[in-house]
């Protein structure tokens, strides 16, 4: 099945989520900016290549869901020029390259999800931008370098993943601030030590070079009881 346009320029789109999980092939449309009023666009779980289109910077957007395709290339900048955009999840596909700083002006995101592709550098600046952000998935990206301290400034945080990247240094202390976070995974990446003060549920399984993984992880917590430790992989 090849893919198509989902409704007509001058109607609504009510049933967006129709064209996931289809077996579609070829590339993503790049004239979604015919519809003005499309709001969501999910093409999840197919077997789209090619790149995201340039021209779906000009659309009013509030959430892209193109998870497990076969997608190439960056991220365009253009893609920043959506000022309704809440939620971006490209994971599992084949993009590269570096986040572009446009991304930065995406004020409304919610969530964003970029895992398991092949992106290159350190988490961007841009990110702190991102105040409304309540979901960063950034699972086995290939990012290096240390995590800044503002990526645990962000007030609204609740779910955040780094895992199977090659994060080093410390874990900044600055997350002791997610006060909202119920799901925290910094699994292997090679961490010189952990920091004096986190939360408990932190997953730190195999992501220090050091003898100890947990040596000194939560002293500062010693009084808060701490469910059980879970390894996930």
């Amino acid at each position: 099945m090849k893919i198509s346009s989902p409704c007509s320029p001058s109607s609504y789109c009510h049933h967006p989520n129709i064209l996931k999980t289809q077996d579609l092939e070829g590339s993503l449309p790049q004239d979604l900016g015919r519809f003005p009023y499309l709001q969501e666009i999910d093409l999840s779980r197919n077997y789209l290549n090619g790149t995201i289109p340039a021209e779906w910077g000009a659309t009013p957007l509030a959430t892209i869901s193109i998870i497990g395709n076969r997608l190439t290339g960056p991220i365009p900048k253009e893609i920043g020029n959506i000022s309704t955009l809440a939620n971006f999840t490209v994971e599992f596909n084949q993009l590269s390259g570096v986040l572009p700083p446009e991304l930065g002006n995406l004020t409304r995101l919610e969530k964003i999800r970029i895992g398991d592709n092949s992106f290159t550098g350190q988490i961007p600046n841009l990110i702190q931008k991102w105040t409304n952000l309540e979901k960063l998935i950034l699972r086995s990206c290939n990012i290096i370098g240390p995590i800044p301290d503002f990526v645990g400034e962000l007030p609204k945080m609740t779910t955040l993943d780094l895992s199977f990247n090659k994060l080093i240094g410390e874990i900044p202390s600055s997350f002791s601030g997610l006060r909202k976070a119920d799901y925290i995974d910094l699994s292997y990446n090679n961490f010189r030590n952990e920091s004096s003060c986190l939360q408990c549920k932190v997953n730190l399984f195999g992501s220090a070079s050091m003898g100890n993984v947990f040596r000194s992880t939560v002293p500062c917590l010693r009084s808060f009881h701490c469910p059980k430790r879970k390894s996930g992989l």
